[in-house]
């Protein structure tokens, strides 16, 4: 099946564009980056809580932080995270 200049493609509300596939990969790649630049301790509590899904108790057992001290490295990751998507939407806009 063929579509005619007449036709007409409307994506659905819960579709994305090529475009904006892209750019989704492109953002979550610098953000991969991006944590994978964190100084230790930080990408060490980033990852356990968000990759392993692990919470700020079991981090704080495992590696012998205060569960404040966890909160404050993911606090501090998701800061910086959040600042350069912040940059990356104004670049690419």
């Amino acid at each position: 099946m063929t579509m005619s200049s007449s036709d007409t493609f409307v994506l659905k509300s819960n579709e994305q564009s090529a475009e904006q596939i892209l750019i989704r990969k492109e953002l979550i790649n610098s953000i991969k980056q991006q944590v994978n630049q964190f100084p230790e301790m930080m990408h060490t509590c980033f990852i356990l809580h968000f990759y392993h899904d692990l919470k700020y108790e079991q981090i704080s057992q495992l590696i012998g932080l205060s569960h404040n001290s966890i909160k404050t490295h993911i606090r501090r990751a998701l800061k910086k995270i959040k600042s350069n998507r912040e940059e990356y939407h104004e670049k690419n806009i």
